[in-house]
């Protein structure tokens, strides 16, 4: 029986990514199709950076099949935009933030106290996030009406 290797698209080994402790990939497929796909640049042997192991490879690229994510940052942009003073990684967190708050101010809609009274009065759906103009404490704080 030829022994099986287990093939990864849970990460991208051509960005520098390291290979998860714990992953859910479960293709596998034997040694002689590992090393077909390592010699047609399709796939690169799993390393540690010390050592080579046979038992594994990862897909390259655009081949990996991953699962749909969010667009949000996460550990791994922090990390090369930081600790390895990666620019234009800084500029894509940059730009995710504006993006959020342009998309909060989009979602938001300020009504005047007047108005918001008479939407009440007529029965019309009141905002889940009420605001109104002065929303001070009337006196100040611990201070009687």
């Amino acid at each position: 029986m030829a022994k099986t290797v287990l093939i990864h698209s849970c990460y991208d080994i051509a960005a520098g990514e390291i290979c998860p402790t714990i992953c859910a990939c479960h293709m596998r497929g034997d040694i002689h199709q590992a090393k077909r796909m390592v010699g047609e640049g399709i796939a690169e042997w799993v390393t540690d950076g010390k050592r080579t192991f046979h038992n594994a490879v990862c897909l390259i690229g655009g081949l990996a099949r991953r699962t749909p994510r969010a667009a949000t940052i996460d550990s791994k942009h922090i990390f090369r935009a930081y600790v390895r003073g990666n620019l234009e990684e800084q500029e894509r967190i940059n730009e995710y933030g504006w993006l959020s708050k342009q998309v909060l101010w989009d979602l938001t809609t300020f009504v005047p106290a007047w108005k918001f009274d008479e939407m009440k009065a007529q029965g019309l759906d009141i905002p889940v996030m009420q605001f109104p103009e002065d929303n001070r404490t009337p006196g100040g704080i611990n201070e009687a009406n």
